[in-house]
């Protein structure tokens, strides 16, 4: 087979590659349709702070049926686990004291094979890993802060007794792909809307909403910045690489890092990089990380610059494995201070 160039065809075609990518994902945003809505579930003062549990609907999945006539048809979904799908979990943290409209970070919690916890761990102390706590740190540094859950983790688990911790991750992915989505795109199409939340909010500059989040936050920070043009600065850590490197180290991620027929139309993470320019964008690696290895990352980065001239992208390695040191925390809270 002759050898040809995949992706020239995004070279100059900004457009066209969005359009792919949320067809590739099987994004369907309706977001007229829906109009949002978010119940506080319970309010606590802290020493600078107010944490705030909240609600809040998301793009509801619909599947695909047979009737008893023996018809297939779409239809909302219904079961057991259908909260779980339309309605997010999060913890909203608000400044003490503020007096204007200010910046806001939704934070993104990691996988690491824990299901039963989520946004629990970017935000109170105790629990998890104490490297974290990054949406702690940064409400505490004066930013109005969003955490959820991704579907799968901590109150998102699914209900049905087939599809806890690891299983409903594989079930749900399985199920996306059924119905001619992706896990990837149901996570983005939840992170919009909590893009909504952030932007609804009277203490928030709509004009200085950032993101972050490591591991899968880091992916998912990643595609929602190419997504979501009202993320003015973000933050990746360990999250992102170019794709055939790791496909050639034989390297399994989770379920939401893959998208069909990606690589086959010449999509890769370079050319998505495209997507964000010239907005701020970090990506923040690790020496050893044996996730997302760093001769891949460094490869991203290259490519984003020299092949793509991407503007505004910066890296930050740091020494460790797959987490989120301090160091590298206070990196990329000095990057969003100076870009949001």
């Amino acid at each position: 087979m002759t050898q040809k160039a995949l992706n020239k065809r995004w070279k100059d075609n900004k457009k066209g590659l969005e359009d792919r990518l949320v067809e590739l994902m099987g994004l369907e945003i309706r977001k007229e349709e829906i109009p949002l809505d978010c119940k506080r579930i319970s309010e606590e003062d802290k020493d600078s702070f107010t944490l705030i549990k909240i609600r809040y609907n998301t793009f509801p999945s619909q599947r695909i049926i047979r009737t008893s006539e023996g018809e297939l048809i779409y239809s909302d979904y219904k079961g057991d686990d259908e909260k779980k799908r339309s309605n997010i979990n999060a913890f909203l943290l608000i400044p003490r004291g503020i007096k204007e409209k200010t910046k806001a970070i939704l934070t993104l919690h990691q996988h690491h094979g824990v299901f039963n916890i989520g946004k629990n761990e970017v935000v109170k102390e105790g629990v998890g890993d104490d490297n974290q706590k990054y949406a702690l740190e940064l409400v505490n540094k004066g930013y109005v802060v969003l955490a959820p859950d991704s579907i799968g983790f901590e109150e998102r688990q699914l209900e049905h007794k087939l599809s806890r911790d690891s299983w409903g991750e594989r079930y749900l992915f399985g199920d996306e792909l059924l119905h001619g989505r992706t896990l990837l795109g149901k996570n983005m199409l939840d992170l919009i809307r909590g893009m909504d939340i952030l932007e609804s909010l009277n203490e928030v500059d709509s004009q200085r909403i950032g993101c972050m989040g490591h591991s899968l936050g880091g992916t998912q920070t990643f595609y929602l910045t190419a997504l979501d043009k009202r993320i003015k600065a973000a933050v990746s850590n360990c999250g992102i690489s170019t794709i055939p490197f790791i496909q050639k180290n034989h390297i399994c991620h989770h379920f939401s890092f893959y998208i069909p027929e990606l690589l086959k139309e010449g999509i890769d993470t370079p050319e998505i990089l495209t997507l964000i320019n010239p907005r701020h964008f970090l990506i923040s690696a690790t020496t050893n990380d044996k996730n997302f290895p760093i001769e891949g990352v460094e490869e991203l980065y290259r490519l984003g610059k020299e092949l793509y001239n991407v503007q505004n992208l910066h890296l930050k390695i740091h020494e460790g494995g797959h987490q989120f040191p301090t160091e590298a925390r206070e990196s990329a809270y000095k990057f969003l201070d100076e870009n949001l």
